[in-house]
């Protein structure tokens, strides 16, 4: 053996075991090699082991044995080691509890050290207080607190206590620290993934979020919108563009919908983070979509006609409004459907023809966004056979008192009649009854042209000179001879002189279109049948009209079903709505006979400057509100723009002229009687002649009064004419 002193310990660098007895023996660790070395104490004792072997008392013991007990330090912790604990949090210390029992002294007391443990996968690289703190609770106790992050998860941590007695022994324990074990739930109601719709400025769409966590007892969250990034459709909101919300609690908050989304549906990741880490998070998710509103939800049109349906993407950007329009009959059968939406007008629903047999056909409306097409809303149609009359108020009986008039018939009874129609403006209706003396054969309703603002006895088309036509006509239809009974004569004015304020254009003032307009006509008669007529089945009820009169009339007959009520009618220049597609159409496109010069006329309205003052104009009118003078509708479809043709045909009197018999007009009990001048050159005639071609049974031939113009009443034949054929056809069949 080669023995090397150095100062206080001994340094064996080589020994052989030949010259030990066989009871003696060193073991050195793998880790150590052949080198060890030993303190002074012992350096005698294997000196003359060396020397003396047979000396087999002396024994080799560990430093600081003292009396020749090995020094042993023994680490134990609450929890058990190795302790798996979390981080700390600013609130809630993680800390494990360490003693340590020194055992071949008395003296307890050591010293406490923290260290990375590397015989890990995950090597902790934490130095210094990133490893946690120490504090000495007793000279061999301590509670150690850990860290409030850690490097890796786990972080292990070697815990080591060295014997204060010769402060070299150790003993230790391993401890690792992982990340907080915090699991934060987010629930809501409605249930994650939410679907609402966006806000609005009156109501708001929100969701109620609550966080549960659990690791803590701390609740508390912070909340956080973030689009959502695995959508189909990536939300591109940001900020108040995800929406708000309001905190109601510590881990409570109610969510607000924005009132436009840049998609739909467009993902928002709800997020809560725990405060007790700011770390750990919980998300649920909502989805807001646009949402589609239509109006009217329900109606009820008639057979062929047509109704503007309106819709909104709620939450939808500019530009991104966009509707698809569909209409469906589920119960339609044998090749009746339920009508269709306008190509070249979005939102125009035009009814269709009822089958024979078929009387009323129910069609779903719906109307789904083109942004988000599973956003709909729906409706429900219902057609009938004829358009619904509107209803009528009154003051009373309706009686007022008659403003002063400027001609015409005196010792008059005046009404007011105020009329709602579905989809129109209300608007009051004015009448001028006189009795006849004796007892009244029946009722006459008397109608002017245009839009009827004024009164058929002092209408100024009919007064040519001295001549007053119209009442000269409502004179011999009340008092025809002192001796022969007459008739009661209503005259109906939309306007003139009962209200000249906004009325220049009578029935006809839109928006709404002419056929659902005519509704006011078509009640007023059924109101004057009713109450002044009395509903009388022994008397007759007829009624004239010239040119625009004409077309109240026509309207009244066929679309709102009203002919049950008329005896006899007298159609003056006109209907001069018959064909309200061909009028509003390129001139020369259609024409249509004349039979008083047997010509072919143009059936297109007339258009002058603006169009105004133009025939197409008054039919614009009808798709105008009051007081503005756009859309210009007919007079547009004149000019060659096309897209309104479907309206103008469904608007139409003749709305469907494949029919055989497209205005069937029963007789008995009507007689249908028309008449035009023959020097009438407007479109009336051709369009007129229309109507009389399309009315079933065949009614007359029409009657061309010589030297006539538009205004059949102005001259002393054609007045003559009226008078003559109500005294003679006006009669219950």
């Amino acid at each position: 053996m080669t023995v090397r002193i150095e100062r206080d310990n001994m340094t064996i660098t080589e020994y052989t075991s030949r010259l030990l007895p066989p009871t003696f023996s060193m073991a050195f660790s793998p880790s150590e090699g052949p080198v060890r070395k030993f303190s002074s104490s012992v350096v005698p004792c294997l000196l003359v082991a060396a020397v003396l072997f047979p000396l087999a008392g002396c024994i080799a013991h560990a430093p600081g044995s003292g009396g020749g007990q090995q020094i042993l330090v023994t680490v134990t912790s609450t929890p058990t080691s190795p302790a798996s604990v979390s981080v700390s949090t600013a609130s809630t210390p993680s800390t494990v509890q360490y003693i340590a029992t020194v055992s071949g002294t008395s003296n307890q007391a050591v010293t406490w050290s923290l260290a990375a443990y590397s015989n890990v996968t995950t090597v902790c690289t934490a130095s210094d207080t990133g490893l946690g703190t120490i504090v000495v609770t007793g000279s061999n106790t301590m509670t150690y607190t850990a860290p409030q992050t850690v490097p890796v998860s786990p972080c292990g941590i070697v815990v080591t206590a060295t014997s204060n007695q010769d402060n070299v022994t150790t003993g230790q324990a391993i401890l690792n620290v992982h990340s907080l074990q915090l699991v934060i739930t987010v629930t809501s109601s409605p249930a994650s993934p939410a679907s609402i719709p966006a806000s609005t400025s009156s109501t708001p769409s929100t969701v109620q979020y609550t966080a549960t966590v659990t690791g803590t007892t701390n609740q508390a969250v912070t909340w956080s919108l973030a689009a959502y990034s695995n959508a189909s459709t990536l939300c591109t909101a940001t900020g108040a563009g995800l929406g708000t919300f309001v905190k109601t609690g510590n881990n409570s908050m109610t969510y607000t919908a924005p009132q436009t989304v840049p998609v739909s549906p467009c993902g928002i990741a709800v997020t809560a983070t725990s405060n007790e880490d700011n770390v750990s998070t919980g998300q649920a998710l909502v989805n807001v979509h646009v949402f589609v509103t239509v109006s009217p939800l329900t109606d009820t049109i008639g057979q062929g006609a047509n109704l503007q349906y309106t819709g909104t993407v709620n939450g939808a950007p500019a530009g991104s409004q966009g509707i698809v329009w569909s209409a469906s009959c589920p119960t339609c059968q044998n090749g009746q459907t339920g009508g269709a939406f306008d190509p070249s007008n979005p939102g125009l629903f035009i009814a269709p023809g009822l089958q024979q047999g078929v009387t009323t056909v129910t069609t779903t409306i719906t109307a789904a966004s083109n942004l988000d097409p599973n956003q709909f809303a729906t409706g429900t149609m219902t057609v009938q056979e004829s358009d619904p009359l509107g209803t009528v108020t009154t003051t009373g009986n309706g009686t007022i008192s008659c403003p002063t008039f400027g001609g015409g018939l005196t010792g008059a009874t005046c009404y007011q009649v105020n009329v709602s129609c579905d989809g129109i403006a209300p608007y009051s209706v004015y009448l001028k009854v006189n009795a006849p003396t004796g007892t009244p054969l029946g009722t006459v309703i008397f109608g002017t042209g245009t839009g009827g603002s004024t009164l058929y006895d002092y209408d100024s088309s009919f007064i040519v000179g001295a001549f007053n036509g119209g009442l000269n006509v409502v004179q011999g239809v009340l008092n025809p001879t002192v001796a022969n009974a007459g008739y009661i004569t209503v005259q109906v004015s939309f306007g003139s002189p009962f209200n000249s304020t906004g009325t220049d254009n009578g029935w006809l003032q839109g928006p709404g279109g002419v056929r659902r307009l005519a509704c006011r006509y078509a009640t007023v008669a059924d109101w004057i049948y009713k109450n002044i007529h009395n509903s009388k089945a022994s008397a007759p009820m007829c009624g004239t009209g010239n040119s625009g009169g004409s077309g109240a009339i026509g309207y009244a007959l066929t679309e709102y079903k009203l002919a049950s009520e008329f005896a006899m009618v007298e159609l003056t220049s006109g209907p001069v709505m018959t064909r309200l597609h061909q009028g509003c159409n390129v001139c020369g496109q259609y024409t249509g006979s004349d039979p008083c010069t047997q010509l072919q006329e143009n059936m297109c309205y007339t258009v002058s400057s603006g169009g105004s003052d133009s025939s197409a104009g008054i039919i614009d009118s009808a798709y105008q509100a009051q007081g503005q003078t756009t859309p210009t509708l007919c007079t547009d479809g004149i000019n060659g723009i096309n897209t309104n043709f479907n309206r103008f045909l469904s608007d139409s009197i003749e709305d469907d002229p494949a029919n055989s018999v497209p205005l069937p007009i029963p007789n008995p009990p009507t007689n249908v009687n028309v008449v035009f001048g023959t020097d009438d050159t407007s479109n009336a005639v051709p369009q007129g002649y229309a109507w009389w071609g399309g009315v079933g049974p065949q009614p007359p031939a029409p009657t061309c009064v010589p030297v006539t113009p538009h205004a059949v009443p102005s001259t002393s034949a054609g007045a003559a004419q009226i008078v003559t054929d109500i005294q003679k056809m006006c009669i219950v069949h």
